[in-house]
């Protein structure tokens, strides 16, 4: 375990990476249990229309909204995922260095540009938990 990490012990900081890791476990468990919704939501299709425009209009209208709703649900269980995946890497991270500052703000900085990714706009909700000036870290969305 790394040296200079954090929960108070004296003088020194320690995290426990497990703890870490059982944390990254609650998000993808948010994120299975919305996937075991897909087939249902995927298979509703409660609209059978009569023979005129307006009927017609309608179930496209409701096949478009079920559409979408599986659309933002597949995004929600890919960002929940990804918030696991990058909480295990900051996990690593303790488990195998002693530099852990510069390395933690990296992965953190990664995890809501990771998150991004599936759900546009995530960076305004969840806002980048370190500064690129502050920290001066690479952006690794522009190469």
């Amino acid at each position: 375990m790394a040296e200079d990490n954090a929960a108070k012990d004296g003088d020194k900081l320690v995290v426990d990476p497990q703890a870490i890791r059982t944390s990254a476990d609650v998000p993808e468990r948010w994120g299975n249990s919305l996937n075991t919704m897909l087939p249902k939501i995927r298979a509703s299709n409660p609209i059978a229309p009569g023979n005129f425009p307006e009927a017609e209009e309608f179930k496209n209208t409701v096949m478009a909204r079920i559409n979408e709703l599986v659309d933002n649900v597949e995004r929600t269980n890919n960002a929940l995922k990804t918030i696991g995946t990058d909480l295990r890497l900051v996990a690593d991270g303790y488990q195998n260095t002693h530099n852990v500052n510069g390395d933690d703000a990296q992965v953190l900085y990664n995890l809501v540009n990771d998150v991004e990714q599936f759900l546009p706009g995530a960076k305004e909700t969840l806002p980048a938990p370190v500064s690129t000036t502050t920290y001066q870290l690479p952006d690794p969305t522009k190469k």
